[in-house]
């Protein structure tokens, strides 16, 4: 896995990424504390592009009743 990080003056983001390249866990640090994460997961044709991406944003405060976090599905097609 490689990582990349950017840093600003008030806050740091991480990103870590697979072998392929694609992000896997993005987070963010503000006065030390997590404030953001996303964690992600990837399906690849036979040419090593991604097709579906599967992202969750992880709440990190305490979620009311009946919410949960959030996933999104990414769908794409690519045409040879």
């Amino acid at each position: 896995m490689d990582s990349i990080s950017h840093t600003s003056p008030r806050y740091k983001e991480y990103f870590l990424n697979n072998s392929e390249g694609d992000p896997v866990l993005y987070y963010v640090l503000s006065k030390g504390d997590t404030t953001d994460l996303q964690q992600f997961s990837y399906i690849y044709d036979s040419k090593g592009n991604w097709t579906r991406q599967l992202e969750c944003e992880r709440s990190l405060e305490a979620l009311p009743a009946g919410r949960l976090n959030g996933y999104t599905l990414w769908v794409r097609t690519i045409h040879y």
